[in-house]
């Protein structure tokens, strides 16, 4: 019944700033996009190294790049590395309902990334508040559930397919809506 009244809350708060969102879509390759916001999941120490490997991968295109990572402890576990554009949150980052308490996060979800790419296959609260409060032209995610309303692009995808696999399906879907090779 708690649960229920807090998730009641965080979609309430969550429709109010919704109205407020001002986003321009806007479908680009992915060789011409240049800034990406990317969600991820540092749950364990092998998803976070799937992550930093799709992290350098972009940076070595010469991509702006900033990051999101949910680990959901109290404690921010030893193998996250935040940085200046990573960001990583958990237990205490976040209010009783759901809704990042980040500054950073808040700063994040004005900018209008080229890309917000969701890599973690889920849909906890703190990531659906990101990714729907996005400024971002356009938005991909991996999703086992239907969320047509959320994605401007959603990936079929069980929880089993690792962030890279996600990462690749991403690159080849923009560049195949702009007809470009894969």
């Amino acid at each position: 019944m708690l649960d229920q009244l807090k998730y009641k809350f965080f979609l309430k708060a969550l429709q109010k700033r919704q109205l407020k969102v001002k986003r321009e879509v806007r479908n680009r390759s992915f060789d011409d996009s240049v800034s990406f916001l990317l969600l991820f999941d540092c749950t364990t120490e092998e998803r976070y190294n799937q992550f930093t490997r799709v992290y350098a991968a972009l940076q070595l295109q010469g991509k702006t790049v900033h990051a999101v990572g949910f680990h959901g402890l109290h404690i921010t576990p030893q193998w996250c590395m935040p940085s200046l554009h990573v960001e990583v949150i958990g237990k205490n980052d976040i209010t009783k309902s759901g809704i990042p308490k980040s500054k950073t996060i808040d700063d994040l979800l004005l900018h209008p990334f080229d890309v917000l790419i969701d890599l973690t296959g889920c849909l906890h609260q703190s990531i659906l508040w990101i990714t729907t409060l996005s400024a971002a032209q356009f938005k991909i995610g991996a999703s086992t559930e239907k969320c047509p309303q959320l994605y401007d692009l959603t990936i079929d995808s069980d929880n089993v397919v690792s962030q890279e696999e996600v990462m690749r399906l991403a690159h080849d879907y923009l560049n195949i809506l702009k007809n470009k090779p894969i």
